[in-house]
């Protein structure tokens, strides 16, 4: 994992910390059919389970889905309402910058480069049982629930499509995506579209992205070579994230984009707290 870095000051913008993992290479077999076996004890539902034959030795694909959960897997474990207000309300600059601090230290927490592959190969094998009755879009929420238990992590909401390029203009869809995101809860999202393909899976690939919303603006994370972490002032979140959900549905050839609202649930998985107080000053 590379360095944090310093915030780079942009009109809009702060970035926080540049990506590149090692998203490609070995992974450790055991550990990962280990994460099956208790993926299928944790599944939201009976009509999706995890595959050990499916758990491949090497990934070739990418952990983003791995990496959003386990960044905000450690924010939920670390951050308290309280805190929020007190920034709030009480707020200085001195204050912003150690929020940023701590919310990159959280990103730094995430396990190494070979744990996260492994846990997205875990995460690869979920399917949809031959008997399922699910819907489309009943089959989207309780995928991203069944992936979110790696990570003892609840689906609390899933917001409507962002985007639908087959169906709306772009005026629409700019229109639609603000009226979501107004809507939309503060706390922590993952934002999840996929690559259809009619299989058992009902997707060829997906990609998922990380969304932190609080009353200042938000922290955006996309675990992508073309991403990082940055924070995105109040007045230019919407503007913002439209433009890069946009593009990066178009880039991944992405439908049925959604943001899902996560909670922590009781058992831990890591001893979050001290993972976060190991990082550097």
């Amino acid at each position: 994992m590379n360095e944090s870095i310093d915030a780079i000051q942009t009109p809009n913008t702060n970035l926080l910390y540049s990506t590149f993992w090692q998203n490609q290479g070995p992974i450790n077999v055991s550990s990962a059919q280990n994460q099956v076996q208790r993926l299928n004890q944790q599944r939201s539902s009976n009509d999706i389970y995890f595959s050990r034959n499916k758990v491949e030795s090497e990934l070739n694909n990418g952990v983003c889905t791995a990496h959003c959960l386990s960044f905000l897997s450690i924010y939920l474990r670390s951050f308290s309402n309280e805190t929020l207000v007190w920034m709030t309300t009480r707020g200085n600059e001195a204050v912003f910058k150690n929020w940023n601090d701590r919310v990159v230290k959280c990103l730094n927490a995430c396990p190494n480069d070979t744990e996260i592959r492994t846990n997205q190969a875990a995460l690869n094998t979920i399917t949809k049982s031959f008997f399922s009755t699910f819907s489309r879009d009943d089959f989207l929420e309780a995928k991203v629930a069944s992936l979110c238990a790696l990570k003892a992590l609840k689906v609390v909401s899933a917001s409507p499509n962002l985007i639908d390029f087959k169906n709306k203009s772009e005026n629409e869809n700019r229109e639609s995506f603000f009226k979501i995101f107004d809507d939309l809860e503060e706390g922590a999202h993952i934002l999840r579209g996929i690559c259809s393909r009619d299989n058992q899976g009902n997707e060829h690939y997906g990609h998922s992205m990380a969304l932190i919303k609080t009353p200042l603006g938000s922290y955006f994370f996309d675990p992508s070579s073309m991403g990082g972490l940055v924070f995105i002032k109040k007045e230019k979140e919407k503007e913002y994230l439209y433009d890069f959900a946009k593009f990066m549905c178009n880039f991944f050839d992405l439908e049925y984009p959604r943001f899902y609202k996560l909670k922590a649930v009781n058992w831990a998985i890591r001893p979050i707290q001290q993972a976060i107080e190991s990082q550097p000053a």
